[in-house]
Formats: C-alpha cells, sequence, structure tokens
C-alpha cells in the first residue's frame, strides 16, 4: 500500500504504498501480490492472519514525526493483535533505484504491505506494484474533507486513485532580507527572476567573511534534483507534452536552462 505524504516540494509526493494488508482490507495497494486468505471475522472485531504485517516507513526530516507515526504503527497492529515487521527505509535514495527492489520482492512473493515513500504512483502503477485505492480514498475524503489538488494530479490515473495522500507541505525559498537590505536589494521587488537572484546573491556574497548568496545545490540530493527540474519549467521545458506520450525534453527551453545553471557553477563570475 502506499501512502502519500506531500513533501515540501511540489514534485515529490509523501506517499504510503500500500500493498494487501494481511488483514484483507487494503489502504493502499503496492507490491501487488495475490489477496492472502483471512479468517472470519470474530466478535471482537479482530482478524486471525497469516505471517506479519510488512511496514517501510521513510526515515523522513524531522524525528519527532518518524518517532509520531513509527508509535501510531505499532499502536494499530497491537491493537489488532498482528505481529509487525516494521523498517525504516531512507528518504532520499540516490542511485538506489527502489522501484526495482520492489519490484523483485513482489516477484519473490515478499511484498511489503504498506510503503510510506515519496515514491511515484505512476511509475509504482506502470510496473503494477500498486492496487487501486479509489473506495478507500473516497471514504476518507467524506470524513476528513477533499484532498490537495496536486494529490489528485499526481496520484490518480484513468480516474481511480492508487495511492492514498495523508499529508502535505509547503514549498518555497528562503532569503536573509536583512543581508540583502544592506546592498540596496528588496526581497520582495528585486528577486522576480533567476537573472534577478543570481546577480543579487553574488551582490550580497563576502566570501572574506565566509558569506555567500547563493544557498542551492544541483549536486545528487532531493534539493539537487528538486533546483534542476524547476528551473528547467521555469525557461518553459518540460519532460514531456501535454500528452505525456511524446518526450520534450531536448528541447531550446530545456538547453537554454540547462546552459544557465552550468554558468553558475562553473563561471568564475
Amino acid at each position: 500500500m502506499v501512502l502519500h505524504a506531500r513533501f515540501s516540494r511540489p514534485t515529490r509526493r509523501g506517499v504510503i504504498v500500500a500493498l494487501t494488508s494481511a488483514a484483507g482490507a487494503t489502504v493502499l495497494a503496492a507490491c501487488a501480490q495475490p489477496q492472502r486468505p483471512t479468517a472470519p471475522e470474530r466478535p471482537s472485531g479482530q482478524v486471525t492472519v497469516t505471517g506479519k504485517l510488512t511496514v517501510l516507513q521513510v526515515d523522513d526530516y524531522h524525528p519527532d514525526h518518524n518517532k509520531f507515526l513509527k508509535e501510531e504503527i505499532e499502536r494499530f497492529a497491537r491493537e489488532k493483535n498482528w505481529p509487525l515487521d516494521l523498517a525504516n527505509i531512507a528518504g532520499f535514495l540516490a542511485g538506489m533505484d527502489i522501484y526495482q527492489k520492489l519490484l523483485a520482492q513482489k516477484q519473490a512473493g515478499q511484498p511489503p504491505d504498506f510503503l510510506f515513500h515519496s515514491l511515484s504512483t505512476r511509475q509504482l502503477v506502470f510496473l503494477k506494484l500498486l492496487r487501486e485505492q479509489t473506495a478507500f480514498v473516497e471514504d476518507l475524503q467524506k470524513r476528513y474533507g477533499r484532498v490537495y489538488p496536486s494529490a489528485r494530479a499526481s496520484q490518480v490515473i484513468d480516474g481511480k486513485w492508487w495511492s492514498v495522500p495523508f499529508y502535505n507541505r509547503t514549498d518555497g525559498f528562503w532569503a536573509r532580507e536583512d543581508k540583502f537590505k544592506a546592498v540596496g536589494i528588496d526581497i520582495n521587488k528585486d528577486l522576480d527572476t533567476w537573472d534577478q537572484a543570481r546577480e543579487a546573491c553574488l551582490k550580497v556574497s563576502a566570501p572574506a567573511n565566509q558569506f555567500y548568496g547563493w544557498g542551492l545545490t544541483v549536486n545528487r540530493s532531493g534539493d539537487g534534483e528538486f533546483l534542476v527540474r524547476t528551473i528547467i519549467w521555469s525557461f518553459g521545458g518540460a519532460l514531456a507534452d501535454t500528452t505525456g506520450q511524446i518526450v520534450t525534453l531536448n528541447s531550446p527551453e530545456t538547453i537554454a536552462a540547462v546552459t544557465w545553471l552550468k554558468e553558475t557553477y562553473t563561471d568564475p563570475k
């Protein structure tokens, strides 16, 4: 099962990937596997399960957040009297292809029941690693209200929900108003374009004092990927056309964006 947790970047989706739970109730189906047999419901509302409820929890940015979710998962399993196998998984996976690992787990007949991460619902569906969750998400919306629009754009495929959105974060860039003001730059008026921002950061930098205006990276990290995508989109580039069927990344707009990034990180200026 995949639960989508919206991350601070609009391009990243916090997701809980849920396969089919041991109790047969799919919250979000990720890494789809054959339905596990379950015993009839007991009067107490408990369900007898075979094996363990397996959950992969993202090692997210804030320890208190991680601790809270871990305790909630453990409490839920304890109340259901389900044996639990709970493991952490890194937030940013760099060169590790988690999709291949999940696919291998599925093919081995040992997929997790739930995966909470910021993975792509579309990629997981393409690899047939998710179970549809439309009824579940619609029930949640009846209880708690409509989910954020970006979740629908990224998690609804062919009119069906395939992962469960459950929290969101805001996105943004931060600037030291006092530092820019000291050199005559109004952050509310003078940082409207990337060219303006780059020049302003050069102006505010004071290498002799170990202070630098530009605090953004293009290295191999979530923040690096986010910046590269943002610059490409700002210049009008896109991975595919509006149909999603034709790759358009190698466009004049994308080339201009990447050239701009190259200048930013390699020009002696």
